[in-house]
């Protein structure tokens, strides 16, 4: 990650695990970027909570993910969106709850070094996106409402798709949904890493999370 910002900020998380969203560049992490203030390769489990969150309940991610969560976290906040979480982080050999009909699990899932989310969305009207809602949105809408709903849902991964992550780690990176795949499943997003970056953050992350050593981290407003 970058090195050449050596200004501490108190406000950072390795000054005292607390993220303060001014300091992020939503667009541009190169200069702004926090995490080479954690550890040299920035790569670590955390537990993630905002203090004016979205998100129904703290999670689970490597840290090189935090950019996607802060930008998910802030696309929603600003069109009155709920993250309802499903899961992220998952460890090996774990029992599969919700998973989408049709969907078989990757081998090398995202999930398993922390750099994937899989949530349901529930938009200003209090409408639920799940994976038979997205699939929905394939026909034309019925009702005024319907309309506003899609407009608030597709504002949304809008927002997050075009979102540009670069990092040493991730260069020129958008983060991922998954009702871009092949095998639709729209209740996952995501941000993709190489063969041999996978191994080496499985190998860390699933470690740490049996040994129970996840640090909490705050992004403040």
């Amino acid at each position: 990650l970058p090195t050449g910002n050596k200004k501490q900020d108190a406000k950072l998380p390795g000054m005292g695990g607390v993220f303060n969203s001014r300091n992020l560049g939503a667009f541009g992490y190169a200069g702004l970027n926090p995490l080479n203030f954690i550890d040299p390769d920035g790569k670590e489990l955390v537990r993630l909570i905002f203090e004016n969150s979205a998100f129904s309940e703290p999670i689970i991610v490597d840290k090189t993910f935090i950019p996607v969560a802060i930008q998910m976290n802030e696309a929603a906040l600003k069109r009155g969106i709920r993250i309802e979480v499903q899961a992220s982080f998952r460890p090996s050999g774990a029992v599969l709850n919700n998973v989408v009909a049709g969907v078989t699990p990757a081998k090398r899932s995202k999930h398993y070094v922390g750099r994937a989310i899989d949530v349901n969305l529930v938009d200003k009207q209090g409408k639920w996106w799940h994976s038979k809602a997205f699939a929905a949105m394939r026909t034309e809408p019925k009702t005024p409402q319907e309309v506003v709903s899609r407009s608030q849902i597709l504002g949304f991964l809008t927002e997050l798709k075009s979102t540009e992550i670069s990092t040493e780690i991730d260069r020129g990176k958008n983060p991922r949904w998954g009702g871009d795949f092949s095998t639709f499943d729209p209740v996952h997003f995501d941000l993709d890493l190489g063969r041999e970056a996978w191994d080496k953050l499985y190998q860390e992350n699933q470690k740490q999370y049996q040994c129970g050593d996840i640090p909490t981290y705050t992004v403040a407003d």
